[in-house]
Protein backbone atom coordinates (compact mmCIF):
# COMPACT_ATOMS: atom_id res chain seq x y z
CA UNK A 1 0.00 0.00 0.00
CA UNK A 2 1.23 3.50 -0.79
CA UNK A 3 0.17 7.14 -1.09
CA UNK A 4 0.42 8.28 -4.72
CA UNK A 5 -0.34 11.51 -6.55
CA UNK A 6 -0.20 12.93 -10.06
CA UNK A 7 0.18 16.65 -10.74
CA UNK A 8 -0.71 17.90 -14.23
CA UNK A 9 1.10 21.20 -14.82
CA UNK A 10 -0.22 23.85 -17.22
CA UNK A 11 1.31 23.63 -20.69
CA UNK A 12 3.28 26.89 -20.45
CA UNK A 13 5.52 25.44 -17.72
CA UNK A 14 8.77 23.84 -18.83
CA UNK A 15 10.58 20.81 -17.49
CA UNK A 16 13.52 23.02 -16.47
CA UNK A 17 11.25 25.24 -14.35
CA UNK A 18 9.67 22.26 -12.64
CA UNK A 19 13.04 20.67 -11.95
CA UNK A 20 14.28 23.87 -10.34
CA UNK A 21 11.38 23.84 -7.88
CA UNK A 22 11.90 20.16 -7.15
CA UNK A 23 15.53 20.91 -6.28
CA UNK A 24 14.45 23.77 -3.99
CA UNK A 25 12.11 21.38 -2.18
CA UNK A 26 15.12 19.29 -1.19
CA UNK A 27 14.68 16.35 -3.53
CA UNK A 28 17.82 14.59 -4.78
CA UNK A 29 17.99 13.06 -8.22
CA UNK A 30 18.00 9.28 -8.12
CA UNK A 31 18.70 6.66 -10.76
CA UNK A 32 16.97 3.29 -10.53
CA UNK A 33 18.22 1.93 -13.85
CA UNK A 34 14.68 1.50 -15.20
CA UNK A 35 13.66 2.82 -18.62
CA UNK A 36 10.18 4.24 -18.11
CA UNK A 37 8.44 5.75 -21.18
CA UNK A 38 8.31 9.58 -21.14
CA UNK A 39 10.03 9.81 -17.75
CA UNK A 40 12.44 12.73 -17.68
CA UNK A 41 13.95 12.25 -14.23
CA UNK A 42 13.44 10.53 -10.88
CA UNK A 43 13.98 12.07 -7.45
CA UNK A 44 13.92 11.09 -3.79
CA UNK A 45 13.42 13.13 -0.61
CA UNK A 46 14.54 11.97 2.83
CA UNK A 47 15.01 14.14 5.92
CA UNK A 48 17.30 12.71 8.59
CA UNK A 49 16.85 15.76 10.85
CA UNK A 50 15.41 14.58 14.18
CA UNK A 51 14.57 11.24 12.56
CA UNK A 52 11.74 12.85 10.61
CA UNK A 53 11.67 10.56 7.58
CA UNK A 54 10.82 6.90 7.85
CA UNK A 55 10.46 5.91 4.20
CA UNK A 56 10.87 9.21 2.29
CA UNK A 57 9.07 10.46 -0.82
CA UNK A 58 9.67 9.31 -4.39
CA UNK A 59 9.05 11.76 -7.25
CA UNK A 60 9.11 11.36 -11.04
CA UNK A 61 8.75 13.93 -13.84
CA UNK A 62 7.10 12.95 -17.13
CA UNK A 63 6.81 14.85 -20.42
CA UNK A 64 5.31 13.74 -23.73
CA UNK A 65 6.16 15.64 -26.95
CA UNK A 66 2.75 17.35 -27.12
CA UNK A 67 1.43 16.99 -23.59
CA UNK A 68 1.92 18.93 -20.34
CA UNK A 69 4.52 18.19 -17.69
CA UNK A 70 3.31 15.64 -15.15
CA UNK A 71 4.79 15.02 -11.72
CA UNK A 72 4.04 11.91 -9.68
CA UNK A 73 4.86 11.37 -6.01
CA UNK A 74 4.75 8.28 -3.85
CA UNK A 75 5.27 7.44 -0.20
CA UNK A 76 4.77 4.02 1.34
CA UNK A 77 2.35 3.03 4.05
CA UNK A 78 5.35 3.11 6.39
CA UNK A 79 5.76 6.86 5.79
CA UNK A 80 6.14 9.26 8.72
CA UNK A 81 4.12 12.36 9.53
CA UNK A 82 6.86 14.47 7.96
CA UNK A 83 7.05 12.35 4.81
CA UNK A 84 3.33 12.89 4.23
CA UNK A 85 3.38 16.61 5.00
CA UNK A 86 6.29 17.11 2.60
CA UNK A 87 4.35 15.25 -0.06
CA UNK A 88 1.44 17.66 0.54
CA UNK A 89 3.84 20.60 0.42
CA UNK A 90 5.15 19.43 -2.95
CA UNK A 91 1.64 19.22 -4.42
CA UNK A 92 0.69 22.64 -3.10
CA UNK A 93 3.80 24.43 -4.31
CA UNK A 94 3.61 22.95 -7.81
CA UNK A 95 -0.03 23.97 -8.15
CA UNK A 96 0.51 27.46 -6.66
CA UNK A 97 3.45 28.22 -8.97
CA UNK A 98 2.45 26.50 -12.19
CA UNK A 99 -1.31 26.05 -12.02
CA UNK A 100 -3.00 22.91 -13.23
CA UNK A 101 -4.41 20.30 -10.87
CA UNK A 102 -3.43 17.18 -8.98
CA UNK A 103 -5.01 13.86 -8.11
CA UNK A 104 -4.39 11.93 -4.90
CA UNK A 105 -5.93 8.89 -3.26
CA UNK A 106 -8.13 11.40 -1.42
CA UNK A 107 -9.49 12.91 -4.68
CA UNK A 108 -8.92 15.79 -7.11
CA UNK A 109 -7.01 18.71 -5.55
CA UNK A 110 -7.40 17.11 -2.13
CA UNK A 111 -4.50 16.76 0.29
CA UNK A 112 -3.88 13.89 2.68
CA UNK A 113 -4.48 14.37 6.38
CA UNK A 114 -2.03 12.75 8.79
CA UNK A 115 -3.67 10.28 11.14
CA UNK A 116 -1.65 11.38 14.15
CA UNK A 117 0.42 14.41 15.26
CA UNK A 118 4.20 14.18 14.78
CA UNK A 119 5.94 11.95 17.34
CA UNK A 120 8.74 13.29 19.57
CA UNK A 121 12.16 12.92 17.91
CA UNK A 122 13.36 10.37 20.47
CA UNK A 123 10.28 8.22 19.82
CA UNK A 124 10.85 8.47 16.08
CA UNK A 125 14.50 7.47 16.45
CA UNK A 126 13.67 4.45 18.59
CA UNK A 127 10.89 3.46 16.21
CA UNK A 128 13.29 3.50 13.25
CA UNK A 129 15.77 1.35 15.17
CA UNK A 130 13.04 -1.18 16.01
CA UNK A 131 11.62 -1.13 12.46
CA UNK A 132 15.00 -1.81 10.86
CA UNK A 133 15.68 -4.52 13.44
CA UNK A 134 12.43 -6.25 12.48
CA UNK A 135 13.14 -5.91 8.73
CA UNK A 136 16.66 -7.30 9.09
CA UNK A 137 15.38 -10.35 10.96
CA UNK A 138 12.75 -10.73 8.26
CA UNK A 139 15.45 -10.96 5.60
CA UNK A 140 17.00 -13.91 7.41
CA UNK A 141 13.59 -15.61 7.56
CA UNK A 142 13.04 -15.08 3.83
CA UNK A 143 16.50 -16.46 3.14
CA UNK A 144 15.78 -19.65 5.07
CA UNK A 145 12.43 -20.06 3.33
CA UNK A 146 13.85 -19.67 -0.17
CA UNK A 147 17.29 -21.26 -0.06
CA UNK A 148 17.61 -24.38 -2.17
CA UNK A 149 20.36 -26.64 -0.92
CA UNK A 150 19.88 -30.13 -2.28
CA UNK A 151 21.79 -33.37 -2.22
CA UNK A 152 22.07 -36.53 -0.11
CA UNK A 153 23.93 -34.77 2.72
CA UNK A 154 21.82 -31.59 2.70
CA UNK A 155 19.83 -32.38 5.85
CA UNK A 156 17.92 -30.01 8.13
CA UNK A 157 19.28 -31.68 11.27
CA UNK A 158 22.41 -33.47 12.38
CA UNK A 159 23.10 -36.91 10.97
CA UNK A 160 24.92 -37.98 14.09
CA UNK A 161 28.21 -38.25 12.21
CA UNK A 162 30.52 -35.29 12.67
CA UNK A 163 32.41 -35.70 9.38
CA UNK A 164 29.11 -35.71 7.42
CA UNK A 165 27.69 -32.72 9.30
CA UNK A 166 30.85 -30.74 8.56
CA UNK A 167 30.04 -31.09 4.86
CA UNK A 168 26.29 -30.45 5.24
CA UNK A 169 25.56 -27.22 3.31
CA UNK A 170 22.37 -26.57 5.30
CA UNK A 171 24.19 -26.58 8.64
CA UNK A 172 26.92 -24.37 7.18
CA UNK A 173 24.26 -22.02 5.84
CA UNK A 174 22.65 -21.72 9.29
CA UNK A 175 26.03 -21.10 10.92
CA UNK A 176 26.71 -18.28 8.47
CA UNK A 177 23.53 -16.60 9.71
CA UNK A 178 24.85 -16.39 13.28
CA UNK A 179 27.27 -13.45 12.75
CA UNK A 180 24.56 -11.72 10.69
CA UNK A 181 22.05 -12.03 13.52
CA UNK A 182 24.61 -10.76 16.03
CA UNK A 183 25.28 -7.75 13.78
CA UNK A 184 21.53 -7.09 13.56
CA UNK A 185 21.29 -7.28 17.35
CA UNK A 186 24.22 -4.90 17.78
CA UNK A 187 22.84 -2.40 15.27
CA UNK A 188 19.47 -2.31 17.05
CA UNK A 189 21.05 -1.46 20.41
CA UNK A 190 23.52 0.95 18.84
CA UNK A 191 20.85 2.88 16.91
CA UNK A 192 18.53 3.00 19.93
CA UNK A 193 21.38 4.17 22.15
CA UNK A 194 22.34 6.92 19.69
CA UNK A 195 18.73 8.18 19.46
CA UNK A 196 18.35 8.26 23.25
CA UNK A 197 21.73 9.93 23.72
CA UNK A 198 20.91 12.73 21.29
CA UNK A 199 18.00 13.94 23.42
CA UNK A 200 19.36 12.99 26.84
CA UNK A 201 19.92 15.56 29.58
CA UNK A 202 23.27 13.85 30.14
CA UNK A 203 24.37 14.27 26.53
CA UNK A 204 27.07 16.81 27.30
CA UNK A 205 28.62 14.63 30.00
CA UNK A 206 28.64 11.66 27.66
CA UNK A 207 30.32 13.60 24.88
CA UNK A 208 33.05 14.79 27.24
CA UNK A 209 33.90 11.21 28.15
CA UNK A 210 33.80 9.88 24.59
CA UNK A 211 37.09 8.59 23.21
CA UNK A 212 36.86 9.48 19.54
CA UNK A 213 39.61 8.57 17.12
CA UNK A 214 41.15 10.84 14.51
CA UNK A 215 39.06 9.08 11.85
CA UNK A 216 35.91 9.76 13.89
CA UNK A 217 36.78 13.44 14.16
CA UNK A 218 37.34 13.69 10.41
CA UNK A 219 33.91 12.18 9.75
CA UNK A 220 32.33 14.63 12.17
CA UNK A 221 34.12 17.54 10.52
CA UNK A 222 32.69 16.76 7.09
CA UNK A 223 29.28 15.89 8.50
CA UNK A 224 29.21 12.29 7.27
CA UNK A 225 28.29 10.89 10.69
CA UNK A 226 26.36 12.10 13.75
CA UNK A 227 28.31 12.68 16.94
CA UNK A 228 25.95 10.42 18.91
CA UNK A 229 26.57 7.64 16.43
CA UNK A 230 30.33 8.04 16.87
CA UNK A 231 29.92 7.74 20.63
CA UNK A 232 27.74 4.66 20.19
CA UNK A 233 30.46 3.03 18.08
CA UNK A 234 32.64 3.16 21.21
CA UNK A 235 30.61 0.32 22.75
CA UNK A 236 30.48 -3.37 21.91
CA UNK A 237 26.78 -4.06 21.87
CA UNK A 238 27.40 -7.79 21.75
CA UNK A 239 27.50 -7.32 25.51
CA UNK A 240 24.69 -4.86 26.37
CA UNK A 241 25.68 -4.90 30.05
CA UNK A 242 28.68 -2.77 29.01
CA UNK A 243 26.29 0.14 28.54
CA UNK A 244 25.26 0.02 32.18
CA UNK A 245 28.91 0.23 33.20
CA UNK A 246 29.34 3.59 31.46
CA UNK A 247 29.40 6.43 34.03
CA UNK A 248 26.30 8.36 32.94
CA UNK A 249 22.56 7.80 32.72
CA UNK A 250 20.46 8.42 29.62
CA UNK A 251 17.21 10.10 30.64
Amino acid sequence: MSYTSTSVIRRSATVAQVREIIDLLGYKQAKDGLKVPNRVAGYFWYDETDYRSWSGVELDIYKTPKGPVKVTTRSTVARSYWDLTHQNKTLKLLRDLFGGHFETDAGRNRYWRPDEPPPPPISSGCYLARWRFHNNFGRATVYLMNRKLEGPIARDSSSGFKFIDEMNPRILSKNLLVPYMIAVWEEFFRATFAACLRYSKQREAALKRAKLSHADLEKLAIGSVQVERSVAEFFSFQRPSAIAEYPFTIQ
